[in-house]
């Protein structure tokens, strides 16, 4: 069996925080480490923990390559966040792929948890890997050079980091105030002192999050993705049944989603804000899993999206195929695969390594009987 013109494998790298120490030096937080973290397999490349930004101990850990016929960026930060859902791993999700990407080198979600990064343009690459989960960390661009959202707070001009730094690494060395700051357009170095207080004040008030989303039991969800074009159009990608924890949305929004009978009755309905897209076009997106429950039992017909730029709608008749590939050992995402790739269902034959233990999910926009009802 060959691999179909246009599939290539995305490559994903959670960025693990362990214990954070506050400003007074105590250990403030301490997530527990995912339940369906897998084993380090004899011979596979092992995860590694290094000191980010004297914040405390972070764990950079290898995932599977997830066969993707996407090649957008944005399109890849968004199967990125699906993942980060659905796995329900504690920490930050950097989805990664050399070759041609069309759009940005990098997309992040401003003070989310999936980035996106090309890692084949040597220091443009390095640069791009650390500047996009700057903006999960909630950091903004200093004003300068053509940069679009700006911190207008931002202390030093020039984009420079205005304070004396040191590096560790090859035996240490001092890093010049006009230095520049990683988040910045005009020139990257480092890390100003601004922007290091910020990211740590974030991740002490986030991370401590952790603890509910990975101490949650896988249950059977409806998965329900899509977003907001950078015309402000909405649109939903095809609804899932998966095993997951609960990942619910936010209270109240500008958008609201809507599963309901064919009667027209509710049956739920949530409102809501796209995640932001901090480098990108004034598009948006989201994904959920709902906890399904007992009465619902496939009785929904329809699934809308409504915001202020319109109506999406999912329907038994919608036909967009897409196939999501899980590993029902670990529960990891190994393909997302759409249109005609939708049938391929081997990401070995992409990743050159061997799991048989596969389980397909396929949907064409709502979960059929099969899904409702498997035998």
């Amino acid at each position: 069996m060959s691999v179909p013109v246009g599939i290539r494998s995305l490559v994903i790298l959670l960025l693990a925080a362990g214990t954070l120490v506050s400003a007074c030096g105590e250990a403030a937080v301490e997530p527990p480490r995912p339940a369906n973290r897998a084993p380090v397999a004899e011979g596979a490349i092992p995860h590694r923990s290094v000191r980010v930004g004297g914040t405390g101990d972070m764990e950079v850990l290898l995932h599977d390559p997830v066969v993707t016929s996407n090649h957008t960026a944005e399109d890849l930060l968004r199967e990125t966040d699906l993942i980060r859902v659905m796995e329900a791993a504690a920490g930050y999700y950097l989805g990664t792929m050399t070759g041609p990407v069309l759009g940005n080198h990098g997309l992040a979600y401003q003070s989310g948890r999936s980035s996106f990064s090309v890692v084949d343009l040597r220091e443009r690459s390095e640069l791009v890997i650390a500047h996009e989960p700057g903006h999960n960390m909630s950091l903004q661009h200093p004003p300068g050079c053509g940069a679009g959202f700006v911190d207008a707070s931002f202390p030093h001009s020039g984009g420079t980091i205005g304070a004396w730094g040191y590096d560790f690494r090859y035996g240490g060395r001092l890093v010049a105030p006009h230095a520049g700051d990683l988040m910045s357009y005009c020139q990257y170095d480092w890390v100003s002192d601004y922007h290091f207080t910020n990211a740590l004040r974030h991740r002490l008030a986030d991370e401590g999050t952790d603890l509910a989303a990975t101490g949650s039991a896988p249950v059977r969800s409806l998965l329900l993705w899509g977003g907001v074009s950078s015309q402000g159009i909405p649109y939903l990608e095809p609804a899932f049944l998966v095993q997951a924890p609960a990942a619910l949305p936010g209270r109240g929004g500008a958008y609201a989603i809507t599963g309901h009978r064919a009667s027209g009755e509710e049956v739920f309905s949530h409102r809501f804000d796209v995640s932001e897209l901090a480098d990108g076009d004034g598009s948006g997106s989201f994904a959920f899993t709902l906890p399904v429950e007992e009465e619902w039992n496939g009785s929904i017909a329809g699934i809308s999206l409504s915001g202020p730029g319109g109506t999406a709608l999912l329907t038994r008749d919608t036909d967009r195929p897409v196939t999501i590939l899980r590993d029902v050992t670990y529960g990891r995402i190994r393909g997302i695969l759409r249109g005609e790739s939708a049938g391929f269902a081997d990401p070995d034959m992409a990743s050159g390594s061997t799991h048989p233990h596969l389980e397909v999910h396929f949907s064409r926009g709502l979960p059929d009987a099969e899904a409702w009802h498997p035998r």
